[in-house]
């Protein structure tokens, strides 16, 4: 039985309900000499992970004709536990049948960053790597790893 996607701020899963401004680059050891030489993928994430951080529903979309299903689950430490890692976010991006994306897969590992208490424009940032799980042409390599940050707004 599938819980209803959260609404309570109380929970730990709260703060990645929403959507997302979705960036990935390529780590490459010689400079770049433009930043876009780096972009390896650009868009908007939406997921709405239930009160115990399963993620069931989200969508990655790259654009028109670029939709991926987004699943995946979040872990929150115990309250009060020190020296414990953030909250955390394991997922899986599929290709939707019928589009451009059809058969891709891709793997995301990241964390949800801390806050400055003082700042200004402070928005929810989740930052990790994603690799190409399956390959899609002979320009897209399974394995390709590269670094995402997605900003909440």
């Amino acid at each position: 039985m599938n819980k209803p996607a959260i609404s309570d701020a109380a929970t730990p899963y709260a703060v990645l309900a929403g959507q997302w401004r979705y960036r990935s680059f390529l780590n490459v050891r010689p400079p770049a000499e433009k930043l876009a030489d780096l972009l390896f993928g650009e868009g908007l994430l939406d997921m709405r992970p239930d009160a115990n951080g399963l993620i069931t529903a989200g969508q990655l979309s790259f654009g028109d004709g670029f939709p991926m299903r987004f699943t995946g689950q979040a872990l929150a430490p115990f309250p009060g536990c020190a020296n414990v890692p953030p909250l955390s976010l394991d997922a899986t991006a599929f290709g939707v049948a019928g589009t451009q994306t059809e058969c891709w897969v891709y793997a995301y590992r990241g964390w949800l960053l801390p806050t400055w208490p003082f700042g200004t424009n402070a928005m929810p940032v989740l930052a990790g790597t994603v690799v190409r799980v399956v390959a899609h042409g002979p320009q897209s390599p399974a394995g390709v790893v590269a670094s995402f940050v997605a900003v909440k707004f």
